[in-house]
């Protein structure tokens, strides 16, 4: 009788533990990203890989739609094919493809919950960025950010406009111009910005969506 105790606790003890594998296992594949299909541009036949990541698509890559502001990094067209275009604000509301979108800072946080940490090592292309702080890149979740820079647009002759950061950062913009998203120093951040600083700012797009368009 002692025995026959003894292995149905046992028993009891293995389905638990099976349970509980099962558990970590089906959360770990809620966070898996899914590489889904190209969309193409219809309006100037340029192809993007998506991503799923949670419940939400992603581009895989940077936008790279000719809005009339737009502009490639110091003007060169190597640097468009690589690290996609550089939009103003007011470019960027109307860039992405029909059905697409800008993020939310409320995406951007949840994107950032799923990697689990403000370091950017889960999202960025290994080898591609410039110092030890982003030794630890695995790009995990696909997203395949490069270190593209940014471009600020001062407007005085005492503050000429300047491209700068690449190599070593990445810019993006949000749904909300107080708000954008940033890599650097091996971590990804969010930035609030009170005043009207942004409107002389370039920054890149993701676009994202929560259905696939038809």
């Amino acid at each position: 009788m002692q025995n026959l105790a003894v292995r149905i606790l046992l028993l009891m003890f293995f389905c638990l533990g099976s349970v509980l594998l099962a558990t970590q296992t089906i959360r770990r594949e809620e966070h898996k990203p899914q590489l889904i299909e190209q969309i193409v541009d219809a309006r100037d036949g340029k192809s993007y890989k998506i991503l799923k990541i949670d419940e939400l698509f992603w581009f895989k890559e940077n936008l790279d739609y000719e809005a009339p502001q737009s502009e490639c990094y110091e003007g060169l067209a190597e640097n468009c094919a690589k690290y996609g275009r550089l939009y103003s604000y007011t470019d960027a509301q109307i860039a992405c493809p029909d059905g697409w979108k800008l993020p939310s800072v409320k995406q951007w946080k949840s994107l950032r919950k799923t990697m689990k940490s403000r370091k950017a090592a889960k999202i960025i292309v290994p080898e591609e960025w410039q110092g030890e702080e982003f030794a630890d890149a695995t790009n995990e979740l696909g997203l395949s950010v490069l270190p593209g820079g940014r471009k600020d647009e001062y407007g005085s002759p005492d503050r000429p406009s300047q491209f700068s950061q690449k190599g070593i950062s990445s810019s993006y913009w949000l749904d909300d111009q107080a708000y954008h998203w940033h890599i650097r120093w091996g971590k990804s951040h969010i930035h609030k910005h009170g005043d009207i600083s942004q409107q002389g700012r370039k920054f890149y797009i993701r676009c994202v969506c929560d259905k696939l368009p038809k």
